[in-house]
């Protein structure tokens, strides 16, 4: 065995991985002779990357074909936490590999700092529009699962808000204007499946940049789930992207959210044509109608727009000085009068500055216990 794996390590020395093998040593050694498998435990100065872990795997193979070989890093030899030793030296492959998965969130996985702080690992988003959708996406959970497997440590992945981007457009986000709390309560009530509360807006201006105005109503983009059909929706872009094709065409890649879940949005422009770039931005709502189809390279549900329609939207507010309490409410618990929950009303009155409401349900008793979180 050691004379095997000297002759290993001695080859990888010659490649590019001199300064990870030179302190390399073997630690212990497990065998299981009913499953053919060896577990290697070695200990080095520097933390073993998955990858070369792989490598020497892959070159013993050569020396010796009898059963499975596993090299492991050997914990309790080093002083750095292992959580620490693991991010840093697989982070960049941890995050390809998720993404590979995942494409809509390497934007913002991608430009992440990050913070190992005992078994807390603190990824720092420079947008809370991304926070917002790494955790629709279930990011933290995918990662510590990841982490878990490969080291056996349990931590607690967490989304914080980083430096923001000096991007002006970013700065117009429409989060940048919203509070946290807002947030976390949106959050919650998409968790809980929950309808979105449902404002009146105010549309003052439309601009046709595709096909015709559209007048159809649109619905949320986390009810499409199927291809083939026909849809109208209603977003915000918070990314586009501009590819030339090798005939002069270009792609046009918008990414789009309406809070509920996101969507890329593909549009093939003629060579000569006007590029929708200039007029399309980040932080620019649109409203489209077009096709649903699944997309093989992004392995994601897209939209194949027909007609595209820039739009402004103001939402409704309370101007009045002197706040009215409203007495007449019906939540969802009042069957056939209410489609709103007891949230719904909470969060819209506390935005119009009303101090009181009088929920006015018939027969039950059920809005209570969510109106008293």
């Amino acid at each position: 065995m050691t004379n095997m794996f000297s002759s290993v390590v001695e080859k990888l020395r010659k490649s590019n991985y001199e300064d990870e093998l030179h302190s390399l040593t073997i630690s212990n050694i497990k065998v299981n002779s009913q499953k053919k498998e060896c577990v290697v435990y070695l200990s080095s100065s520097q933390y073993l990357s998955d990858d070369i872990l792989g490598l020497l795997e892959n070159k013993t193979k050569e020396f010796y074909d009898k059963g499975s070989i596993i090299f492991k890093n050997c914990p309790e030899k080093h002083e750095e936490p292992v959580l620490k030793r693991y991010v840093k030296s697989n982070w960049p492959r941890l995050v390809d590999n998720i993404c590979k998965e995942i494409p809509m969130i390497y934007e913002w996985l991608n430009q992440t700092e990050y913070k190992v702080s005992n078994d807390r690992f603190i990824l720092k988003i420079n947008e809370e529009i991304g926070i917002d959708i790494l955790k629709m996406k279930n990011i933290p959970s995918i990662i510590e699962g990841i982490i878990y497997d490969n080291t056996g440590v349990q931590c607690t992945v967490e989304l914080s808000l980083g430096k923001r981007q000096k991007d002006e457009e970013r700065h117009e986000n429409y989060y940048a204007n919203r509070k946290r709390k807002e947030i976390q309560i949106t959050e919650k009530i998409l968790k809980q499946n929950n309808s979105l509360e449902k404002e009146k807006q105010n549309i003052k201006k439309v601009n046709v940049v595709l096909g015709k105005t559209i007048s159809d109503a649109p619905i949320r983009i986390n009810e499409i789930n199927e291809t083939g059909r026909n849809v109208t929706i209603q977003g915000k872009v918070f990314n586009i992207q501009e590819k030339r094709l090798r005939n002069n065409n270009r792609l046009l890649i918008i990414s789009l959210t309406d809070y509920t879940n996101s969507i890329y949005i593909k549009l093939f422009q003629k060579a000569g044509a006007k590029s929708m770039v200039k007029t399309i931005k980040a932080g620019t709502w649109l409203k489209l109608a077009g096709k649903v189809e699944y997309d093989n390279y992004l392995k994601e549900i897209i939209i194949v727009p027909s007609d595209i329609n820039i739009i402004n939207i103001t939402q409704e507010t309370d101007t009045c000085k002197e706040k009215r309490v409203e007495l007449h409410l019906h939540t969802n618990m009042s069957a056939m009068d209410g489609i709103n929950s007891p949230s719904d009303f909470i969060n819209k009155a506390a935005k119009w500055g009303h101090k009181a409401i009088a929920i006015t349900d018939h027969g039950v008793v059920q809005a209570y216990p969510e109106a008293y979180k």
